[in-house]
């Protein structure tokens, strides 16, 4: 949401009910991904070994590109250029409308993270242990940087610092031109939460049940907040509150100064990020994840009330994508 953008396309208590399905369409495999949105097309991995383009307000199938592997990363858009990583080591640049590979980095193994792109430069961590900043045009390793465990964390990119967690227990802060570390802080058990940075502070996730609030330029921690299972969801920071999941079914909204628990709700069953691009279309429209059997499952939900009229109530049928594409 924007500044701007019009309250007929915000979601909010009063409207939820007007939300109405628009389409689906079903994978031939899990997915672990996150949509990404932009420029009127929706970018989806699946376990299947595709990634997915969908025209996003009908749902129709624009391209899908096959990787030597499941995905699990969320791929990440810039300047008309989808990267995403895969299970059979690769980090592949896809032209975005057409799906055509202009570039594959091969890492050296399975790819988790899911990758960053600023000022040029793609990061993307590797169960290899590694990060990796490429050149976004050619693929070309700018440098690495090499941890103490795999890597499932995806980094985040602030003030030419990257951050990124890592299975050695440890956040690191590294340059992000040259790879140099900065600093970097270790807690009690394995990271795959990505960090989130806000104000000066980068939170972070560990599988030692807390959530860890650190001074974005020295690593200094200011605090951090037990939740009581561990934590592989990633914080999202809003409104001077970070909220974040935990392994026994709760969200949790911590304040961002004190770490102290505003509130906190279980839920009954676990739900996708949803991530939506500046300014795009879909800003009005409300994607979620189900799983259905050895398939997923792509729901897309409209919020204005016009295009819940054109949806009506018929449900839309499930698209199967073809043995081929």
């Amino acid at each position: 949401m924007t500044q701007n953008t019009p309250p007929s396309q915000v979601i909010y208590p009063a409207n939820v009910s007007r939300l109405r399905k628009a389409w689906i369409y079903t994978t031939r495999d899990a997915i672990e991904s996150s949509p990404v949105v932009a420029g009127g097309i929706v970018y989806i991995g699946s376990k299947d070994h595709t990634l997915y383009a969908l025209e996003a307000r009908t749902g129709t199938l624009l391209w899908g590109y096959t990787a030597g592997g499941a995905i699990y990363s969320t791929p990440a858009f810039a300047d008309d250029v989808i990267y995403v990583g895969s299970f059979d080591a690769t980090l592949s640049a896809l032209e975005a409308r057409t799906g055509a590979l202009l570039w594959g980095f091969t890492t050296g193994n399975a790819i988790d993270s899911s990758p960053t792109v600023a000022d040029g430069v793609v990061y993307v961590g590797s169960t290899d242990h590694t990060l990796y900043a490429c050149d976004a045009d050619t693929g070309d390793r700018l440098w690495s940087y090499t941890t103490g465990g795999g890597i499932q964390s995806s980094p985040a990119v602030a003030a030419g610092i990257v951050y990124v967690g890592s299975w050695d227990h440890t956040l690191y802060a590294l340059d992000a031109s040259t790879g140099a570390r900065v600093w970097s802080y270790t807690t009690r058990d394995r990271i795959s939460s990505s960090p989130a940075v806000a104000n000066g502070v980068v939170y972070i996730g560990s599988q030692d049940h807390r959530l860890y609030a650190l001074d974005a330029s020295t690593g200094e921690k200011l605090w951090s907040s037990e939740t009581g299972k561990i934590i592989r969801s990633s914080p999202s920071v809003a409104n001077g509150i970070v909220y974040i999941g935990s392994h026994h079914g709760t969200l949790h909204a911590i304040d961002a100064q004190t770490g102290s628990e505003r509130w906190s709700y279980r839920t009954v069953i676990g739900c996708g990020a949803i991530r939506l691009a500046e300014g795009s279309s879909l800003h009005q429209q409300w994607l979620m994840e189900s799983s259905m059997s050895a398939r997923t499952t792509i729901v897309c939900m409209p919020l204005m009330s016009r295009l819940a009229r054109n949806c009506g109530t018929t449900s839309p049928g499930t698209v199967s994508l073809p043995r081929r594409l």
